[in-house]
């Protein structure tokens, strides 16, 4: 039900409410997921969509997708999250890799992302919270 109704109201999506978000669609989930929580310019929700379902320690995820599912939505942002199911609540190198790869290939059609959330349960990690993020001036001197 809870799932049903974050998708037919477009209330104004704030840090809080992205985890709880988060929580509710990711953290009793036995494998990966990955998913995207796209915003309007006003970070009214759009659309949250499931764009990789791994295993218990990874998920495949396609930059291409992400970006082309933003470009529908006329998105403005987006909130990146996904869970480990194996109970490890911080980012890998990987997720810190993938989440600055996707804020450079997101940049590039003005889309922001304004955090990279990693669920295990009701715990919720904030990769911006925990600056792991790319800081937006830089954003220009990574793709070549």
């Amino acid at each position: 039900i809870l799932k049903q109704r974050l998708n037919k109201e477009r209330e104004t999506i704030d840090m809080e409410s992205a985890k709880l978000i988060a929580c509710i669609m990711l953290g009793c989930l036995h494998h990966e997921e990955f998913g995207c929580l796209y915003l309007d310019i006003r970070h009214r929700r759009i659309d949250y969509q499931t764009v990789g379902i791994g295993t218990l320690t990874e998920c495949p995820v396609y930059p291409r997708e992400i970006v082309k599912r933003g470009l529908e939505l006329n998105a403005a942002f987006v909130i990146l999250m996904h869970n480990h199911p194996g109970g490890t609540l911080r980012a890998s190198l990987h997720d810190i890799k993938l989440t600055h790869q996707l804020q450079a290939c997101l940049s590039m059609v003005d889309i922001t992302v304004g955090d990279h959330l990693i669920v295990t349960g009701l715990d919720v990690y904030s990769m911006f919270e925990n600056k792991q993020m790319l800081p937006y001036p830089l954003l220009n001197t990574c793709v070549s």
